[in-house]
């Protein structure tokens, strides 16, 4: 993280931000684990979490939205909601 010579301030500050989030949230049943950062030839940062084996919770809701009814997306809000 010390690193920042090639990197721009908001690369940086968005870095540190969700690194913080992260650290928050890492032990909520409903967030992915963190297990750390890498950085790409490209000066750019990617964190790495845990394998969702049921995709994204956006790619999920785009396929199956329709489908679920009032109480399904309310469920699904509360737990964002509790996870944040």
């Amino acid at each position: 993280m010390s690193n920042t010579t090639e990197t721009s301030n908001i690369d940086n500050e968005w870095l540190e931000k969700s690194l913080k989030l992260q650290q928050n949230v890492d032990s909520h049943e409903n967030i992915l684990r963190f297990y750390g950062i890498t950085k790409f030839e490209t000066i750019k940062y990617s964190l790495v979490l845990e394998y969702a084996d049921g995709g994204t919770l956006r790619a999920y809701l785009k396929k199956h939205f329709n489908e679920l009814n009032w109480n399904d997306k309310y469920q699904l809000t509360s737990q964002l909601a509790n996870a944040v």
